[in-house]
């Protein structure tokens, strides 16, 4: 599975490169990349990477043995939340 580690933050960015970044993480989600963002102010970007796995963060955390069997990864989701987590 590729990692993909991003050290930067949306500021300085206009609104339509952050919704460009946005739409680039969201199509490497689905192509099943594990991406780390790591910004200097976390105004609010931890919540909305939460938001967008908070069905598969829920099923790996409620039932681990379900989640791999309908194709989730529990390590890449629990490295996600716990990096969040630590931010």
């Amino acid at each position: 599975m590729p990692v993909l580690l991003l050290d930067w933050s949306f500021s300085g960015a206009d609104i339509t490169k952050e919704n460009a970044i946005i739409d680039l993480l969201r199509i490497l989600q689905d192509n099943n990349h594990l991406i780390l963002v790591s910004t200097d102010n976390n105004d609010g970007r931890s919540m909305f990477i939460l938001c967008i796995f908070w069905k598969d963060l829920w099923v790996v955390f409620f039932d681990e043995n379900h989640a791999v069997s309908i194709g989730l990864s529990p390590f890449r989701l629990k490295m996600i939340f716990f990096t969040l987590l630590s931010a």
